[in-house]
């Protein structure tokens, strides 16, 4: 028996639908878990197949499943989790200021999304704006041993020991300086989409990382005895602290209203976002796309924030759309949000 919630899947496979419509990207996955216990609640992917007809299977693509056999560089999304990081090493200070736009790493620049940045700001303004540049400096006040230490606990570049085959554990090869720092913004480090969502439990969770779950217990057909399979902590990451903290420096930026996770506020809910907006390889020049939307955007959200009961994360492969994927995203994370707080209120 799963842990999946049929309503929340079976709403989630509407919206996709719906999404994939709108969005046409190559690839797109929505996982929504609970943010306590690691129940995979509901999770999807885009482009899928008809298990009655088989309809898609002759696509290589669909062969993999996205959630645990697909490794990508994961961008802004992970700015969550060195701003935690940073938060424990009391290293995080919401109001000092920096200058934003870009830093210079011996030989290399790294810019703001924007290129020019946003002038003289706070980090926590650098956060809503989602400032490459500041997480250079943040990764170099944690320092970069510390750093790979803290992603190391997270759970990346090894098995998450998930039970599914052929699972995927990414790779962090922490090779150079500039590729250490790039780590802190989402670049130079593959993950996958269980990966993410373990660590981000963490957030949700008092800094206890729990193990994702998708099977909540076993019944043997012969006797109908009943074999739990028990929620499970891999450790604490982070303290309760820092835990709350990262939580709220989350939702004042997404409050923000000029900041990337702007939109993806609900009304009457109360939610900590985060977006995402990570390069990827051409494998045909062997370098990172530069233009149109070759990117991989995504978001990852909490809520209630003061208490996470759902952490809900979409990433979208490529978008062919006129409007900004931002617009598009909150489509689908908006809706399965706001329902899957609705029924957990009903739940009650």
């Amino acid at each position: 028996y799963t842990t999946l919630s049929s309503p929340l899947q079976s709403f989630m496979e509407s919206q996709m639908d719906a999404f994939q419509e709108k969005l046409k990207g190559k690839y797109m996955n929505a996982t929504l878990v609970s943010a306590k216990t690691g129940e995979i609640l509901a999770t999807t992917q885009r482009p899928t197949f008809d298990a009655n007809t088989k309809e898609g299977l002759t696509d290589d693509f669909v062969w993999r499943n996205i959630l645990y056999q697909s490794n990508y560089e994961p961008g802004s999304t992970m700015k969550v989790l060195a701003l935690a990081a940073a938060i424990n090493e009391g290293v995080f200070d919401p109001n000092e200021r920096y200058q934003s736009g870009s830093v210079k790493i011996y030989t290399d620049l790294v810019r703001d999304y924007n290129k020019v940045g946003w002038g003289n700001i706070t980090y926590l303004e650098g956060l809503a704006h989602s400032s490459n540049v500041a997480f250079v400096h943040v990764i170099q006040k944690i320092g970069v041993e510390k750093w790979k230490q803290y992603l190391e606990a997270f759970g990346f570049s090894k098995s998450t020991n998930s039970g599914f085959a052929n699972e995927i554990s990414g790779s962090n090869p922490f090779n150079s300086y500039l590729q250490q720092l790039s780590t802190g913004f989402g670049q130079g480090i593959t993950v996958t989409v269980y990966q993410m969502m373990q660590a981000f439990t963490a957030i949700a969770n008092g800094g206890q990382m729990q193990k994702l779950r998708l099977v909540d217990h076993f019944t043997d057909p012969n006797t109908d005895k009943e074999t739990p399979n028990p929620v499970n902590s891999l450790g604490k990451v982070i303290s309760p602290e820092a835990a709350k903290k990262t939580l709220e420096y989350l939702y004042q930026a997404t409050r923000m209203k000029n900041g990337t996770a702007y939109e993806f506020n609900i009304d009457g809910e109360e939610i900590a976002a985060k977006t995402g907006t990570a390069e990827f390889i051409n494998p045909e020049t062997g370098k990172y796309y530069s233009n149109g939307n070759n990117y991989i955007f995504s978001v990852v959200g909490f809520a209630p924030y003061n208490d996470p009961k759902y952490i809900l994360y979409v990433t979208v492969k490529q978008p062919r759309v006129a409007v900004t994927v931002n617009t598009i995203l909150k489509e689908i994370f908006n809706p399965l949000m706001k329902r899957s707080l609705e029924y957990s209120r009903l739940s009650e």
